[in-house]
């Protein structure tokens, strides 16, 4: 089992990743450290609490944003806020079953319920719900996955109002080590995004702009000098289609991709970036051709005092009139301090931009829409089981736009409990 400084900062590390997205792009890498397929696959056998038949099954918990938020809707400067307090809870499963010496099938079942105070009509029962057949050969691997979630989340950092979506991904990933050291992947994945906006919102943003189908290919190659150290370049083509956008109603997308992870118990690394196009057929969109990526890095040092840093840029689809997407950049640091076995205390900050390509009418001109991002966290985590970690945390977002209208500030209080999946 994790001791309880490795179950903390699992707990930190999922609770403060930066959500960079949910498009199928592969320029943004997890804001905490992965863990090997194969690694994972065995923590789940060995970890897992209770068997039943074949299946070894972990009990899943989690409550998140038990807390106060004091402008639900993201209301700009000048504008009423509405504030509310609110909470989201899950209590399911995470199973595995061998099926075989190196054959897996892994379930796991969630249900969750998002709650507000005050806004009750904004209260909604969702789910995670998955399944993926795994095959782990001496020198081949692949998996066939399939997921559908169903939870109450941002759209994007366009606008913090927390709306439902729901998310179906199939997946097809091989892996296959063609000579010593050298290996070849390839990915296949199709991902339908729907937003459902409760009517009542006070909000006039189109969010079923947003909704989509996407399909993504993916084949690369890949070196490891070591078992935790590798370098791999890959070629990425994606193609959306946005069935409520009568202007933006297709894109399509190439990438060449390069990156690395590096992982040791005091330095982790884990970064990606290369030029990615995206183009829409038929419609005056500005072509997008930029470098995108991403990079987490994590350094423990002076007494498991960890150090946290994440850079990323990458193309974001937006609801501002047209601007089918813009350009999101993030750079920020934040730093781990245990207290002795048991407590930990944390704290971070962030900066950025969202910026928009192409220019709209303020008043007498035309004037390009820019976002400075500004944000800062502090908190205290506490174990209070063997794989529990409860923290209590402050964050503050502060958009200052070159359209006045779009200033915002948003100040969140929240208590966050996690059992199970951090963990593995």
């Amino acid at each position: 089992m994790l001791n309880a400084r490795h179950a903390i900062m699992a707990a930190l590390l999922n609770l403060c990743a930066a959500s960079l997205g949910a498009q199928l792009n592969s320029d943004t890498v997890p804001a905490q450290r992965v863990v090997p397929l194969r690694e994972a696959v065995e923590q789940q056998m060995e970890q897992s609490r209770w068997r039943f038949g074949p299946f070894r099954v972990e009990p899943d918990l989690k409550l998140n944003n038990l807390g106060y938020n004091d402008n639900v809707f993201g209301a700009s400067e000048g504008e009423e806020k509405v504030d509310d307090y609110t909470a989201t809870v899950g209590l399911g499963i995470r199973s595995i079953a061998p099926l075989g010496a190196k054959t897996f099938l892994r379930v796991d079942a969630i249900p969750e319920y998002t709650w507000y105070k005050d806004l009750d009509y904004r209260n909604n029962s969702g789910f995670e719900l998955g399944g993926s057949l795994l095959a782990l050969f001496n020198r081949m691997s692949f998996e066939v996955a399939a997921r559908s979630t169903d939870t109450v989340t941002s759209a994007n950092s366009e606008n913090p109002t927390a709306i439902p979506r729901t998310v179906d991904n199939l997946r097809l990933s091989v892996d296959l080590e063609v000579l010593r050291r050298v290996f070849l992947f390839g990915e296949l994945e199709s991902e339908d995004t729907n937003f459902d906006p409760e009517p009542e919102d006070p909000t006039d943003v189109n969010f079923e702009l947003l909704n989509r189908e996407e399909t993504a290919t993916r084949f690369g190659v890949r070196y490891e000098f070591r078992p935790r150290f590798h370098v791999r370049a890959m070629v990425e083509t994606t193609e959306s289609d946005f069935p409520g956008d009568p202007v933006y109603s297709r894109n399509e997308g190439d990438a060449i991709l390069a990156g690395f992870t590096y992982d040791r118990d005091e330095l982790f690394i884990n970064a990606v970036g290369g030029n990615r196009t995206i183009e829409y057929p038929g419609a005056a969109a500005p072509k997008f051709d930029e470098f995108t990526g991403s990079l987490f890095a994590s350094w423990n040092f002076a007494r498991r005092t960890s150090l946290q840093v994440t850079v990323s840029q990458t193309p974001q689809y937006s609801t501002f009139i047209a601007n089918p997407y813009f350009l999101e950049s993030r750079q920020g640091a934040r730093l781990v301090v245990p207290m002795g076995q048991r407590f930990v205390v944390f704290g971070g900050a962030e900066t950025g931009k969202n910026e928009y390509q192409a220019p709209v009418i303020a008043g007498d001109a035309l004037v390009e829409r820019a976002d400075d991002v500004s944000s800062w966290e502090a908190g205290i985590g506490f174990r209070v089981l063997r794989s529990a970690v409860l923290t209590f945390s402050t964050k503050v977002e502060d958009f200052d736009s070159s359209l006045n209208s779009f200033d915002r500030k948003v100040v969140t209080t929240a208590f966050d409990l996690n059992l199970g999946e951090a963990f593995f």
